[in-house]
């Protein structure tokens, strides 16, 4: 975890940069995946079909077949995952600041973010 400089005590924003540095490590777990299985590709990811049109004398481009990657989706779903919690962090620490700091009560990291309304407590049944 991050600390200040020469303590022990951890920061009140150390979640908000764990969690940013855990996105980071998807994005480039990310980067890497993708790399890899393009590299295993024995054509490009997208094939285009292009034909002429005879009747008005025009070029038909069209796309023939794209490569799929289901895999590289929960990278990136993990990494936005993590993004998101790490603004959740910071709203908290944010509100708390907001509520007085140390007399306020700090937000659960957990609890529903202050700036997001509970859509499900205001849809009827």
């Amino acid at each position: 975890m991050l600390t200040s400089a020469g303590s022990t005590t951890p920061r009140a924003l150390d979640g908000a940069y764990a969690k940013l540095a855990w996105g980071i490590k998807h994005i480039q777990a990310f980067q890497v995946e993708r790399d890899r299985l393009l590299g295993q590709l024995n054509r490009p990811p997208i094939v285009f079909r292009q034909e002429l049109n005879t009747e008005t004398n025009e070029w038909v481009v069209s796309v023939a077949e794209v490569a799929e990657f289901p895999g590289l989706s929960l990278f990136v779903g993990d990494g936005a995952n993590n993004f998101r919690s790490a603004l959740d962090y910071l709203i908290s620490e944010i509100a708390f600041i907001d509520g007085g700091g140390s007399t306020g009560q700090r937000v659960g990291v957990n609890s529903p973010s202050p700036a997001v309304p509970n859509i499900s407590a205001t849809t009827p049944a």
